[in-house]
């Protein structure tokens, strides 16, 4: 019972940042129950508690031959100012995913070459050699950048 009002809170939440972002605008419809449950990835039970709230709220407002439909009107500025209220208040956090997310591409990314074969880093290694000619410096007139070649079997090896 507590996971499904959790899931609830969290269906809730998603929808109503999304109206107040202006993802669904004034009289726009959000998606029928049976496509919400697909998109969440929960129960009919969950959603209809979802949208409930969502129309206690004045958000929406729930019609058994029209579906839910979004009742709160944001202005321009209104969503503006939503989205830069909704950031501000996580600016650190995100600077810091910011920061984690490039630690780990990168140590995703090296891994991925060390383990890449040959065979599926001769694209990528043939796309490089068209761009810059052997004699260092680039096709398109670019400054001129120290010519190192490097083979696939060098590759492999690290």
């Amino acid at each position: 019972m507590e996971n499904t009002m959790e899931l609830q809170q969290i269906v809730y939440s998603v929808l109503k940042t999304q109206i107040s972002f202006g993802v669904y605008r004034f009289g726009e419809q959000l998606p029928t129950m049976d496509e919400a449950c697909r998109l969440f990835g929960v129960s009919i039970k969950t959603i209809r508690a979802a949208y409930q709230q969502l129309q206690q709220d004045g958000l929406i407002k729930i019609s058994k031959n029209i579906g839910a439909r979004v009742t709160s009107d944001y202005s321009s500025e209104d969503i503006r100012q939503n989205v830069r209220e909704f950031f501000s208040c996580r600016r650190r956090s995100l600077i810091d995913l910011n920061h984690s997310t490039w630690l780990l591409l990168s140590e995703a990314q090296l891994t991925a070459f060390k383990k890449a074969s040959g065979r599926l880093l001769e694209a990528p290694c043939r796309y490089i050699s068209s761009v810059f000619s052997p004699q260092g410096s680039t096709k398109m007139g670019w400054r001129s950048l120290p010519a190192k070649r490097t083979t696939l079997s060098s590759m492999e090896g690290q």
